[in-house]
């Protein structure tokens, strides 16, 4: 689970593959997005909520625009589960961590590892 920086939304992901996104201050469900393939262990906003990351049981990242509710890149470079993801605080770059025990760097501009 995530919350975004100004607290207004909160975003969640589940054995179910999908991420939920809600509104904080009316408690609303907003909107999910069918996300995976296996579930999801990990999500978190950018900086400016503009996006969600999510990492996954099926060994993927995949990065959400917020406002389209589609995915723009899917990047996928671990041998096991990734088990959580962060984002750099300027928001250009992710970290990514897995169950293979291994870390990687993705580009948020080039949609590529680092």
């Amino acid at each position: 689970m995530s919350l975004s920086a100004d607290g207004s939304l909160v975003v969640s992901g589940s054995d179910d593959k999908t991420l939920k996104v809600y509104q904080v201050h009316d408690r609303q469900y907003m909107f999910n997005i069918n996300a995976h393939n296996h579930w999801v262990n990990t999500v978190e906003f950018s900086p400016d909520t503009r996006l969600i990351c999510s990492g996954s049981e099926d060994r993927f990242i995949k990065l959400w625009d917020v406002t389209n509710k589609e995915m723009i890149s899917s990047y996928e470079d671990h041998n096991g589960a990734v088990k959580s993801v962060r984002f750099h605080p300027d928001g250009t770059c992710i970290a990514s961590a897995s169950a293979d025990h291994s870390i990687r760097l993705w580009d948020v501009r080039s949609k590529k590892g680092l």
